[in-house]
């Protein structure tokens, strides 16, 4: 192994304490507070979801307990808990729409359809008579799904909603499975609260679940290439950083064996086991933050930034600040020791070109977050390696 391997940092790794191998995320998740770094763990367990819910949405489970969201940080259901990680405005559209496949008839025979169909429109017949008619999406709605946020539409139909108005008829496609709209615009944009979760199974359910006897197939595996696709196949699997600061015991253990030890070592755990891959370097940084829900290309953002700046300019400490902003009861927790590759990449961009306790303005989604600097990025020794379940 060498500690030269700088390739691996690019890849993307959970840290998480010996105590959270496997697939109970409760506790590591506890420790995430922003969308940014809930997606990269989500994106690394196939189990785990991120998740938006709006004052439109039709879920039951989100609408049921939306008026104690703020105030629970979230909700449970019988087999999953929906962490709060995110609040924002979301912008909300409604149409009409009329869809084809054109994978079961000819483009040609589409068009002369669509041309009917919008000749019919300009006469003055109803679209939702057109809809009821034309159209091979039969369900009882015809073409009006109610409010929807464009985002969980398919791209074609997204870009085109996101330019329209009110009134306008036009035709989109969604080219990549031939997919064809007819699209009338039915009310004006609005904007309502949302929520966004991160979204994981309770670890009764968990526990279930029939596992896999991994020992002897990971025994087999050679470098992080093979380990990661293994992991990628078993959500119970795991890719682990332990890093020289947030995993002393367990890394002086590894150290106290000889090299050609290492690449095979397994450390045995109550119901679980970590094998060793490989050495390599983990990036550190402390910050502490908060997210606010204004739009960075307001007018009145500068005027924010201003006031914050000459707050804390003038002694006011960053806790304070940020408990005037978000209330006591606030989400957003600060961070020591997180490797940055688990960072939002802007925010992970800002934190490294500033300077101690400095304060850093990144736009994030449909807001932006303040951060402060606790302590210079360090780069320290790490190994990683596989975790999974014993049997």
């Amino acid at each position: 192994m060498r500690i030269s391997s700088l390739f691996v940092v690019s890849i993307l790794f959970t840290i998480i304490s010996p105590s959270c191998f496997g697939q109970n995320h409760s506790a590591e998740i506890e420790r995430i507070h922003c969308a940014g770094r809930a997606k990269k763990y989500a994106d690394l367990h196939k189990e785990v979801l991120i998740v938006e819910y709006h004052e439109e949405s039709q879920d039951g489970n989100y609408q049921k307990n939306r008026a104690n969201i703020n105030k629970d940080n979230g909700f449970t259901t019988i087999n999953q808990h929906y962490k709060l990680i995110g609040r924002k405005k979301v912008k909300l559209y409604r149409v009409r729409y009329l869809f084809i496949n054109e994978n079961d008839f000819s483009p040609d025979y589409v068009d002369s359809l669509f041309t009917k169909i919008t000749l019919a429109y300009n006469s003055g017949v109803d679209f939702s008579a057109l809809v009821k008619e034309y159209s091979m999406d039969k369900s009882d709605h015809l073409g009006d799904v109610g409010w929807f946020n464009p985002n969980d539409m398919v791209k074609g139909f997204r870009e085109a909603v996101l330019n329209s108005k009110k009134g306008d008829f036009f035709e989109c496609e969604e080219v990549e499975n031939n997919w064809r709209f007819l699209v009338e615009v039915i009310e004006s944009p609005k904007k309502v609260k949302g929520h966004q979760f991160i979204v994981y199974p309770l670890e009764s359910n968990i526990e279930n679940k029939t596992l896999v006897d991994h020992s002897e197939p990971i025994s087999r595996l050679s470098g992080i290439k093979e380990a990661k696709n293994y992991s990628e196949s078993f959500p119970e699997v795991q890719l682990v950083l332990l890093s020289e600061v947030e995993n002393v015991e367990y890394f002086e253990l590894i150290n106290s064996k000889q090299s050609s030890e290492i690449d095979q070592l397994v450390i045995d755990f109550y119901d679980e086991r970590l094998q060793i891959i490989t050495d390599t370097i983990s990036q550190l940084v402390s910050f502490d933050f908060f997210y606010m829900n204004n739009d960075p290309n307001d007018a009145s953002f500068a005027d924010f930034k201003i006031n914050i700046e000459k707050l804390y300019a003038d002694g006011v400490a960053f806790e304070n600040i940020k408990s005037h902003y978000v209330g006591d009861d606030n989400p957003y927790k600060k961070f020591e020791n997180i490797d940055t590759s688990l960072l939002d990449e802007g925010l992970k961009n800002a934190l490294l070109e500033v300077g101690l306790n400095e304060l850093v303005f990144v736009p994030y989604s449909d807001g932006f977050i303040v951060g402060l600097l606790l302590e210079m990025p360090r780069i320290v020794p790490a190994y990683i390696g596989i975790s999974y379940p014993k049997i």
